[in-house]
């Protein structure tokens, strides 16, 4: 007996609303019962810099003595971010499990005037490892590098190359230089590994900040 076309399309559109009846959450991974949300992003910078004044060109003599070794205090720039751990909406009892995150990516973007963008130098983007446990129902802090202090000498070299000026030295301005870094999140549910993730930006201004009066860490 041959199974006319009418009555198959009929078969497999019953086929489809069935199975797109099931309980699924968009995401990463379409099984996962978590969702991440990137509540808050602060930034740390040596003393009492934060995301708004990120020193970048560390001074080699505070005195200028050359007897003495005095450097300016220097240090990554940290980032902790808020992330929230909540379940898929109008389920009772919560969808939400354990995630552990495991890894960042950390990418930026040039702000400003399209003739400062031209001169500002690149920040090029990277992965790396990281370690947090997130209970069902709940949020934690992740504390991430931004930049490190070899990226942040990169970017001094760069920025004389490109300016054809040094912000240290006497009588020249220092610009104030300004990106959104973009940082995803991955994790995965525990003990599921169903795959879940997040996403948050924030924006820094990279420029010279005289931290001689600031005890070297």
């Amino acid at each position: 007996m041959k199974i006319r076309p009418l009555f198959c399309a009929a078969l497999i559109l019953i086929l489809i609303l069935f199975i797109s009846s099931d309980k699924t959450v968009q995401g990463t991974d379409r099984r996962s019962g978590s969702i991440l949300t990137v509540d808050s992003i602060t930034a740390k910078d040596f003393g009492d810099n934060d995301e708004m004044n990120v020193d970048a060109f560390r001074t080699d003599d505070c005195d200028g003595d050359l007897a003495t070794k005095d450097p300016e205090g220097f240090s990554d720039l940290f980032a902790t971010i808020t992330i929230s751990n909540s379940g898929r909406p109008n389920f009772t009892p919560s969808t939400s499990q354990t995630v552990k995150i495991y890894q960042y990516t950390v990418s930026f973007t040039k702000l400003g005037g399209k003739n400062i963008k031209k001169l500002m130098p690149r920040i090029k983007p990277f992965i790396r490892s990281t370690s947090l446990t997130i209970q069902p129902d709940s949020s934690g802090d992740l504390k991430i590098v931004l930049l490190t202090k070899a990226m942040k000498e990169k970017f001094v070299d760069k920025y004389i190359e490109n300016f054809g000026e040094d912000p240290r030295d006497p009588g020249v301005d220092a610009k104030f230089l300004s990106y959104t870094a973009h940082i995803k999140i991955y994790g995965k549910e525990v003990p599921f590994n169903n795959k879940v993730d997040t996403s948050g930006d924030i924006n820094i201004t990279i420029t010279e900040v005289d931290n001689c009066s600031t005890t070297t860490p």
